[in-house]
């Protein structure tokens, strides 16, 4: 019976460790601009951030920006040569740069954007830790009421790793493609099929695609 007691205890016990860590991995927040602006960043930004998150996990506290260099807070209407991502972790009242990305528009594309409606931020394999997903896209046409999404972008950060999955937009067979990086087939089951299933919610929402000829 003591045995028994014992043993419940324990389950009970790892239980709670489970739920804790389980919901320390899901704390996650908007950044203002304000912060943004006090904290600085080691002066690495040189553009503007379009969005910031914090969120903490079984790694510490972290912050990822996103950044559009033309980009004009309550304006629908400015367009990007340049954008561009970074995540650091918080380290003793520091920020270590840990990964970083950047992309720009290419000849016969007139914008470059976030889409954060798709970006999250969850633990995707249940391990504790957070698996950030970032998605962007560039645009070619004259205008926004005429533009047509030209390149497509989803990021997996997987343990500070940048895996990805890049995809060509194009009426031809010939000139559309679909990549996986190669680290994508090493990536847990639950990470991948997260993936699949954003860009089946893509193709009906935004009409691409994605798609290997």
């Amino acid at each position: 019976m003591k045995n028994r007691k014992i043993f419940l205890k324990v389950i009970c016990l790892i239980g709670t460790m489970l739920f804790i860590a389980v919901s320390f991995a899901q704390e996650i927040r908007i950044l203002n601009a304000a912060e943004i602006d006090e904290i600085a960043y080691e002066g690495d930004l040189d553009m503007p951030v379009f969005r910031g998150f914090e969120y903490r996990d079984g790694g510490g506290l972290w912050d990822m920006l996103l950044l559009e260099n033309n980009y004009v807070a309550g304006s629908d209407t400015a367009t990007n040569s340049s954008i561009m991502g970074i995540l650091y972790l918080q380290d003793h009242g520091g920020y270590l740069k840990k990964t970083e990305f950047k992309d720009f528009i290419k000849e016969e594309e007139r914008d470059i954007r976030f889409w954060t409606s798709y970006c999250s931020f969850t633990d995707l394999d249940g391990d504790g830790y957070i698996d950030p997903v970032v998605v962007y896209a560039s645009y070619k046409g004259k205008d926004k009421s005429d533009e047509e999404p030209l390149r497509v972008k989803i990021f997996v950060f997987y343990k500070t790793a940048k895996i990805g999955v890049r995809a060509q937009e194009c009426a031809l067979d010939a000139c559309r493609t679909l990549k996986f990086d190669k680290s994508y087939a090493a990536l847990p089951l639950s990470i991948r099929r997260h993936v699949l299933q954003l860009m089946e919610i893509m193709r009906t929402e935004r009409g691409v695609i994605l798609k290997d000829g």
